[in-house]
């Protein structure tokens, strides 16, 4: 059985915890209907970006490329939604 030696040192286990972290708020706030949890999921590429790097798949730049950009298109679309909702509130 092998084991797995996890350092707080090495900057892909930072990227991992960042990753993590940023999936689950972004979920998290994204599921209470506030259009700035979609800025959780582009941080979160941003770390998905770092362990790209230190893994050496490069390859999965395409992936990371199609998920910030519908992360980005999500969070412009509501926060414009928000706008125009407020909009026919305040009259």
């Amino acid at each position: 059985m092998s084991s797995i030696s996890l350092s707080l040192s090495d900057p892909e286990v930072w990227a991992q915890i960042f990753t993590a972290t940023c999936a689950i708020l972004g979920i998290f706030f994204v599921g209470k209907r506030y259009w700035w949890g979609w800025l959780f999921n582009l941080a979160n590429g941003l770390g998905w970006g770092v362990l790209i790097w230190f893994s050496g798949q490069v390859i999965m730049y395409i992936p990371l490329v199609l998920m910030l950009a519908l992360a980005l298109r999500n969070c412009i679309e509501w926060y414009a939604e928000g706008r125009r909702q407020k909009a026919d509130e305040d009259g």
